[in-house]
């Protein structure tokens, strides 16, 4: 059998043609998926994004449901810094406004926007990759990363 292969592939051949194989196929890439819960203060974070971004570039962002959880499909495996950013709260021309007082104001024939209620504030660096400290190597398949924020 072993005459047989050298007589179809020359001596060296075969493991070049091995390598070439394995870089077209992907070997020792991939992607994942990510899964998890974002918490603050130990309550689920209602709404909002997060973003996993790699050091050999690109990012990867998806919505946080209202019970904090967020799934984000066809990440890079590797290294990932990770920003989490919670919803706004509704804006009005002259500056954030309390809920309790954008519905006192719909009564006076402006409908304003609705209150989000959802909202809640988190520290700013977390919604920043390089400062928030939150990292994951992403692995191939899907992977749990629950985030608590403090």
């Amino acid at each position: 059998m072993h005459n047989l292969l050298g007589a179809m592939w020359p001596r060296g051949r075969l493991p070049l043609c091995s390598v070439g194989l394995l870089l077209i196929l992907g070997c020792g890439g991939g992607k994942g998926t990510v899964t998890g819960k974002v918490t603050y203060q130990g309550k689920a974070l209602p709404g909002g994004f997060i973003t996993f971004v790699r050091d050999a570039g690109g990012s990867y962002s998806q919505k946080i449901e209202k019970d904090g959880t967020y799934r984000v499909p066809g990440v890079p495996t590797g290294p990932a810094k990770i920003s989490v950013r919670a919803l706004e709260p509704p804006r009005h021309p002259e500056g954030m406004i309390p809920p309790s007082e954008i519905a006192k104001m719909g009564k006076g024939g402006v409908k304003p926007p609705t209150p989000t209620e959802t909202y809640v504030r988190i520290p700013e660096k977390y919604g920043d990759a390089e400062k928030s400290g939150l990292t994951l190597d992403v692995k191939s398949g899907t992977q749990t990363f629950d985030i608590p924020l403090k």
